[in-house]
């Protein structure tokens, strides 16, 4: 916030998200949560995690080399 006030949001999607249209959106809300009435916003960020694949095959296990 304008005065150097820090808060931090998060939310985990029980889904792969696959359009930045759908980032914004879960942003946008998290935003609009934070927000109480005409505060400014200094710096404003945005982080994903656990990306991956959602086409890999399940069960896969990284195999070991006996040395």
């Amino acid at each position: 916030f304008a005065d150097f006030r820090q808060i931090t949001r998060a939310k985990t999607l029980p889904h792969v998200v696959r359009t930045q249209e759908e980032l914004l959106k879960v942003g946008s809300l998290l935003l609009c949560e934070a927000l109480t009435g005409e505060e400014k916003v200094r710096l404003l960020g945005l982080s994903v995690s656990q990306l991956g694949d959602d086409a890999e095959p399940k069960g896969m296990v990284q195999l070991e080399l006996p040395l």
